[in-house]
């Protein structure tokens, strides 16, 4: 499927899709800003309707751009990377973006969800490259200027899904069975409301999975 028909379609670039495919992320030329920048597609039954998200404060046209990477299973939030200026080397920042907040550096949306401490001090995040499916956790790679290396890390937003924990509360009781049973029949992102199991359908074998760590917490 062609996501675009524009005459800049050669600036044009996919790079991560939804569970269902309904959302895609990646980047666009903006004809206006003279860059590259952040966009995303949704599908609307018949065609994929562009939305460009911009750059980071600061970059510059011509020379900069940005790009999502990495989107969750239901496409609400994406992950990627603001370049300010091509020359090699240049300055470049992780980004995130939710419909709510639109696209914001890395480094503010970590100390907004106060996780600032799951991040080595001193390292500059460079770039997040994926999210989970369930949206709980994300990954990336910054610059440790304490031994001048790049390094990976993983940020968890939530506590990590645990098999039987239908309504992600971190508790396994009669609750997870509800969960299960409201949202019995649905499909989605590993995890989602009622998929005990993770394994993307509620069915009857999630209540097994509640039932077989019935009193339990999650680690």
């Amino acid at each position: 499927t062609q996501i675009t028909l524009e005459d800049t379609e050669a600036f044009c670039e996919a790079a991560a899709a939804d569970f269902d495919g309904s959302v895609i992320t990646g980047s666009s030329y903006d004809d206006p800003a003279s860059m590259r920048v952040a966009a995303i597609w949704t599908w609307n039954g018949s065609t994929y309707d562009m939305q460009l998200l911009g750059v980071l404060p600061g970059t510059q046209p011509n020379f900069g751009e940005a790009m999502l990477i990495g989107v969750s299973g239901d496409g609400t939030l994406a992950v990627g990377w603001n370049r300010y200026f091509q020359n090699p080397g240049g300055q470049h920042d992780g980004v995130v973006w939710t419909p709510s907040t639109g696209l914001i550096n890395a480094t503010t949306c970590i100390a907004s969800l106060g996780l600032s401490s799951q991040i080595p001090p001193g390292m500059d995040i460079r770039a997040l490259t994926a999210v989970s499916p369930d949206g709980s956790a994300f990954t990336g790679f910054g610059y440790y200027a304490i031994n001048n290396t790049n390094q990976s890390f993983i940020i968890h937003i939530t506590p990590p899904p645990c098999t039987g924990d239908a309504d992600r509360n971190q508790a396994i009781n009669f609750a997870d069975i509800t969960a299960v049973l409201a949202n019995f029949g649905n499909t989605g992102a590993p995890f989602a409301p009622g998929d005990a199991d993770g394994s993307t359908v509620v069915n009857f074998a999630d209540i097994t999975a509640v039932l077989a760590s019935f009193g339990t917490a999650c680690p």
